[in-house]
C-alpha cells in the first residue's frame, strides 16, 4: 500500500475527528496536504474539512510596503537623521562626545513621529 493510499484510507476514516487528523498531518505533513488535497473535491461539504483546507492553502495577502506618503517621509526622516548625524563633522565638535550623549536624539524622535502617523492612520480607518 502506497503512503498517498494510506493517508487517503486515514483521512476518510477520521473526517469527524479533528485530533485523529493533527496527528496525521504531524506525522507526515507534506503527503497529508498532498492527499488532504486531491480529496477535498469530494469531501469538501464538512466544516472540519473546510478548516482544514485554509489551514492546508492559506496564503498570506501581498505585503503592503506603504504608500507614497510613508516613502516620502522615510527618505526625509532618513536624510534629516543623516544630517544630525553630521553635525560633529559641521560643528567641530569632538565625536565621542557628541555620540555618546546624542545618539538617542539622533533615531528615536523620527522613529517616534512615524510610529505616531502609523497610528494616527490605523485609529482613523478604525
Amino acid at each position: 500500500m502506497t503512503p498517498h493510499k494510506a493517508m487517503k484510507d486515514e483521512i476518510f476514516s477520521h473526517l469527524n475527528e479533528p485530533r485523529q487528523l493533527e496527528r496525521l498531518y504531524r506525522t507526515d505533513k507534506a503527503v497529508f496536504k498532498r492527499t488532504f488535497n486531491s480529496l477535498y473535491p469530494e469531501i469538501k461539504d464538512n466544516n472540519l474539512v473546510a478548516y482544514w483546507n485554509e489551514r492546508l492553502n492559506y496564503s498570506e495577502e501581498e505585503i503592503s510596503w506603504g504608500n507614497r506618503k510613508d516613502l516620502i517621509f522615510i527618505i526625509i526622516a532618513s536624510l534629516l537623521a543623516g544630517l544630525i548625524a553630521k553635525f560633529p563633522e559641521f560643528l567641530s565638535i569632538d565625536e565621542d562626545f557628541f555620540y555618546t550623549r546624542n545618539i538617542g536624539f539622533i533615531v528615536f524622535p523620527l522613529l517616534t513621529i512615524n510610529y505616531l502617523l502609523c497610528m494616527e492612520e490605523q485609529i482613523i480607518k478604525n
